[in-house]
């Protein structure tokens, strides 16, 4: 009988358990589990596609890895149809009376996540969701966590409600209220962008230092478009920096044009999320991992540049 090669002994795929932090794995669709691994890993680890069957694992290697207290905080706000947030966990279980009701909680408690008693002014005035069917009882400073909790490891435009059994989409404006910094700013122009994108008269900067914006172009009247946000000029058409005087097939042989248009296809590659061309630094490429404006980490190595 042949060796085993230690090729062929890393091959081999662990079972998955039947269940994941007291959970049956029906229980997880790709948001709620991709919204616990972000309280233990870093975005960059979690693919956009990766397939359910791979976080699964990923999450298993979680409950395995950590403390009874981790496991048992984690399985009781899933039981309990709790938002998951990094601090809820951190503060470990609560204490159940015989009918699954947390004992030992402040009167007058308000809020499920951290479980004070709170004014009602520390309490959004706005559905988390539309047409939730369930009670949300969160106050401002835990829906802050979990949303940003969500935005760091979800695309933008399928950001859930953060009860874990519920499938609703958070209405952007609750969102937009719950970030802050260059974070709220690039989650306002990935939104402000995501009912043109797919146009098919829309297109990006092609700046080959990176912009970001892009807009909706009338071919019609001429195919030059000048960006609105940085002035860079390029053409509709053949999607390279614009060749004035020339038809796009001339502008193949012009040698300035050949050049940017080299920088851009060695420079930009565009984003698995949002399809925005992102620009990186050569010096940074040889890091592999970067992140896009929309906010989405992802490798360099493994993604190409393609204009349209």
């Amino acid at each position: 009988m042949p060796l085993q090669t230690a090729k062929d002994a890393t091959a081999k795929v662990v079972p998955l358990p039947q269940t994941i932090f007291s959970q049956p794995l029906s229980a997880y669709n790709i948001p709620l589990i991709k919204r616990i691994l972000s309280i233990f890993y870093q975005q960059s680890t979690i693919r956009q596609r990766e397939p359910r069957i791979s976080l699964l694992h990923k999450l298993a290697r979680v409950e395995q890895s950590r403390t009874d207290k981790v496991r048992d905080a984690v399985a009781q706000l899933l039981r309990l149809n709790i938002p998951i947030i990094r601090a809820a966990v951190e503060a470990g279980p609560h204490d159940e009376d015989v009918d699954g009701e947390l004992t030992g909680v402040e009167e007058g408690t308000d809020c499920e996540v951290c479980l004070r008693a709170l004014p009602p002014e520390s309490f959004p005035q706005q559905d988390i969701a539309s047409k939730c069917e369930h009670k949300a009882h969160m106050c401002t400073s835990c829906l802050e966590q979990a949303v940003v909790a969500n935005v760091e490891s979800n695309p933008w435009d399928t950001i859930r409600c953060p009860y874990s059994s519920c499938e609703r989409l958070s209405n952007s404006s609750i969102i937009r209220k719950c970030l802050k910094g260059s974070l709220l700013g690039n989650y306002n122009k990935y939104i402000d962008k995501l009912e043109i994108r797919n146009l098919p008269n829309f297109r990006w900067c092609l700046k080959p230092s990176g912009c970001g914006d892009g807009q909706v172009h009338n071919s019609a009247k001429s195919l030059k478009i000048a960006c609105r946000a940085c002035e860079f000029e390029m053409c509709f058409s053949c999607q390279t920096p614009w060749h004035e005087g020339m038809i796009c097939t001339q502008s193949y042989n012009d040698a300035s044009i050949l050049k940017s248009a080299n920088l851009i296809r060695h420079t930009t590659k565009l984003c698995p999320r949002c399809k925005a061309p992102t620009f990186v630094e050569k010096k940074d490429i040889r890091c592999g991992n970067i992140v896009c404006f929309c906010g989405r980490g992802w490798n360099w190595s493994k993604v190409r540049y393609r204009a349209g």
